[in-house]
């Protein structure tokens, strides 16, 4: 993590505070868990939608980045996996929360590219760099 910019002893401290949840089984409405803000037209529907493939793409993990203290709970520290993720999507969603940036800021930081389609290039410069 060092090697990225980050302190390994902070980044680990922060992977203790995550709050797991299984994205797939979840009933919880996007906008409640914090996955989106209250007036995007998809915040009613719940999180398995995200990671049961009805919205038109797959997803391993999601942050909660939009949490705030009125989402029933719901902190930024939140992060729902799907049935399948690696110990990078751990760790990518941890520096998330950890960090305060979106993929694409996290990919610039990490030197890749990603879009919002395809942020699986920051997964393999943690791999890569020795992470996970």
């Amino acid at each position: 993590m060092d090697k990225f910019g980050f302190s390994s002893t902070r980044v680990a401290s922060a992977l203790r505070g995550m709050r797991p949840f299984d994205g797939y089984l979840s009933t919880i409405s996007q906008g409640d868990a914090g996955l989106l803000p209250r007036s995007d037209p998809r915040a009613s529907l719940p999180v398995s939608a995200v990671f049961g493939g009805l919205e038109g793409f797959y997803v391993h993990a999601i942050t909660a980045g939009y949490a705030t203290p009125d989402d029933r709970g719901a902190t930024q520290r939140d992060v729902y996996f799907g049935l399948t993720f690696s110990s990078q999507n751990v760790l990518e969603e941890t520096l998330h929360y950890f960090s305060g940036m979106g993929d694409s800021q996290l990919g610039h930081k990490l030197g890749v590219k990603v879009t919002p389609d395809d942020t699986s290039a920051i997964s393999k410069a943690l791999k890569d760099g020795g992470c996970g």
